[in-house]
């Protein structure tokens, strides 16, 4: 759609991406102005963050984990889960290793200087993850669920002081 008495075309398409085209060449061709792009695929959950509420925390059924900034696209950034240690052989996981689509977040800002500050679960499975905002990564830290024989977790939560964790699994079992 062209946006009113301006010559500004505004698109978008398959790959989630929203484009800002303008006509301003000699020869009447556009030029890309401005352009977002986010996830490959349908959201599963998204929240404000922060005092400033200038971002919003995203997940999607592509299994990728964002920080979106609604004033700067330049500070919008995926996290990483390339740092997730495997406790077993101590070794990074390699890309095969692909978390499943976030089911449930939760994050507060209080004490995102000192440790991590988000917590999330993932599609069947029996493991919760502990993510960084200020080096927007995933921490070696994995809270399995002590429920035997293991469910997968369900929901999570973070405590307003941002000191504990909880988690839930699909058997009823909180930790």
């Amino acid at each position: 759609a062209f946006l009113a008495n301006e010559p500004i075309l505004v698109s978008t398409g398959d790959d989630n991406s929203l484009k800002m085209w303008i006509f301003d060449q000699a020869d009447g061709t556009a030029r890309l102005l401005r352009s977002r792009e986010g996830h490959n695929a349908p959201l599963l959950g998204c929240r404000h963050y922060g005092p400033s509420g200038r971002t919003i925390l995203t997940t999607s059924m592509d299994a990728t984990f964002r920080s979106i900034s609604t004033f700067q696209d330049q500070q919008s950034m995926a996290f990483s889960s390339k740092a997730l240690v495997s406790k077993n052989n101590r070794k990074l996981l390699d890309d095969e290793r692909n978390l499943t689509p976030v089911v449930a977040m939760d994050a507060k800002p209080r004490q995102e200087r000192e440790w991590s500050n988000v917590i999330t679960c993932h599609a069947d499975d029996p493991n919760a993850y502990i993510w960084r905002t200020q080096t927007h990564a995933i921490a070696p830290t994995v809270l399995p669920t002590t429920q035997q024989p293991p469910k997968s977790i369900k929901a999570v939560a973070i405590s307003p002081c941002g000191h504990f964790g909880v988690v839930a699994s699909a058997g009823g079992w909180i930790d």
